[in-house]
């Protein structure tokens, strides 16, 4: 099985959302000051607390296949983390522990 993790659902402060397939690309453009980047940090906002009182993004729903463990395998396998063999999990858990996949 392959390891995904993937933004379902993106809902603005508007209400409206917009659904995304975990194959899809989502490209964010528009005139300066319309909000790209604005929505950008708070998705990283989102993810990491679920508590947003930004002006752009409401809420953001993640989906996922595979495991924690699958996903850090293909982590260290993509990235070529060889020095990280013994225990990749300690390491990591720094990067992962703000965000919770669900896992």
């Amino acid at each position: 099985m392959t390891t995904r993790i993937w933004l379902s659902e993106i809902q603005f402060s508007d209400n409206s959302k917009i659904a995304i397939d975990k194959n899809d690309i989502v490209v964010l453009f528009g005139p300066n000051n319309a909000g790209k980047s604005a929505s950008l940090k708070e998705a990283g906002t989102l993810l990491r607390t679920k508590n947003n009182k930004g002006k752009v993004l409401k809420d953001i729903t993640i989906e996922k296949d595979g495991s924690e463990t699958e996903l850090i395998s293909f982590l260290v396998m993509s990235l070529n983390l060889s020095f990280m063999k013994e225990n990749p999990l300690n390491i990591f858990s720094n990067i992962f522990c703000p965000i919770d996949f669900g896992f």
